[in-house]
């Protein structure tokens, strides 16, 4: 067995045996390493992980850590397969105190009437990064410089994302409905993940803002007949998740378009890394996979999270849009098209809102009066605090 690269704070040691250059764009041995780092941590209860980040080398993962690296990190390290590198970055905080420093910060800015909106950690991982709206003046910029962000950007207010005809067993990335709160109205999301409990209770994941405690169905408005999905719980209004049960769910997600009646299997699930290639696959956009982690360890300025952000480019298409809440956030490797799930679609900013929405006016969803809002920058909640949160299992298949 050959051996990869030994961790070493602040850099990276020497290489083993050279292996063959990915492809271009590929990112697949760097995803499994992530998710392998995510597994060790939760199996072993390792304190220190503040985040992670992919090189565009296609071979090395930057991991962030805080304080000593532990034994069992080390010993990880020295058994890494030929061809994938390990880069350990000591910074101040981990995950947990980042999250909960963000947390902070919102809520004594929201207390001083700071227009506050989504806070990460910066691109270094060694401070916040505050979003404010535009209407914040100078004087309240500066105060949340000194409760603590490091970095400042403007960005407008934060909404909520509020495929067509699916049947049991149900598959994530589906467009699911329930009454509104207007008599004859309706309400629309994406189902995630099929996700199984302690119990052994298989159900589907979606967003808690959807609706939580409510009866779903496929949906009607584009004169389809009505399937029943499932009850959601009462959800976790902190990770904005919640589980539908009731029915019989897979561990598939529908791949293509809006109107695609194909998909794959759920492979593995892992966290975000920043720089890392992702997709989106909301039930009314479809699939969209050119977008790009930029933000990790993000909580929402409704205390969402931890999640992240990826966007695309304002020349391409949009990430995701309304009816899109609680859709499959995921990469797919290039070399074998498996899926790793990562999150389920939360939010945007109303300042990266798309002139049109995925699929164009031959996608029936962009017809509604009024019209539905696309996003290019999408908040995503991490799949692993849900998991946490709800005491749940992303269900996987080789």
């Amino acid at each position: 067995m050959s051996f990869g690269m030994l961790a070493a704070t602040g850099g990276v040691a020497a290489p083993g045996p050279v292996a063959a250059a990915p492809a271009p764009g590929d990112q697949s041995a760097q995803v499994e390493l992530v998710a392998q780092l995510h597994q060790l941590t939760a199996s072993k209860g390792l304190r220190g992980f503040a985040g992670s980040a992919l090189d565009a080398d296609g071979r090395t993962v930057r991991l962030y850590w805080a304080g000593d690296q532990p034994s069992a990190l080390r010993s990880f390290a020295s058994r890494l397969r030929s061809g994938v590198r390990l880069s350990v970055i000591s910074v101040p905080y981990d995950q947990e105190e980042i999250v909960a420093r963000a947390r902070a910060l919102i809520k004594a800015a929201k207390l001083r009437g700071i227009p506050i909106g989504a806070v990460s950690s910066t691109s270094d991982l060694r401070g916040l990064h505050a979003d404010v709206e535009p209407s914040a003046t100078a004087e309240q910029r500066a105060e949340l410089r000194r409760l603590g962000a490091t970095e400042i950007s403007e960005a407008g207010a934060m909404v909520p994302l509020a495929r067509y005809s699916d049947s049991a067993p149900f598959w994530g990335g589906a467009v699911i409905e329930r009454p509104g709160a207007v008599s004859g109205s309706f309400a629309h999301c994406s189902t995630g993940f099929a996700a199984r409990t302690s119990s052994g209770t298989v159900g589907m994941l979606t967003a808690e803002h959807c609706g939580a405690n409510r009866d779903w169905t496929t949906p009607t408005v584009l004169g389809l007949s009505s399937v029943p999905v499932g009850r959601s719980n009462a959800g976790h209004a902190t990770t904005d998740s919640m589980l539908i049960t009731g029915r019989t769910y897979s561990a598939f997600l529908y791949r293509g378009d809006w109107s695609s009646g194909t998909g794959r299997q759920v492979t593995s699930r892992s966290g975000p890394s920043i720089d890392q290639k992702v997709c989106a696959g909301g039930g009314m956009s479809g699939e969209v996979c050119n977008a790009t982690v930029h933000r990790i360890n993000v909580i929402g300025p409704n205390g969402a999270g931890p999640g992240y952000f990826a966007r695309t480019s304002s020349s391409s298409v949009p990430l995701a849009g309304q009816g899109d809440s609680g859709g499959p956030g995921f990469a797919v490797a290039v070399s074998n098209g498996n899926i790793t799930a990562l999150g389920i679609v939360s939010s945007a900013y109303l300042t990266d809102r798309a002139t049109s929405c995925p699929g164009g006016t031959s996608n029936p969803w962009n017809n509604s009066v009024p019209a539905r809002e696309c996003f290019y920058n999408v908040h995503f909640i991490n799949l692993t605090a849900i998991e946490a949160a709800l005491g749940v299992s992303v269900m996987t298949s080789p």
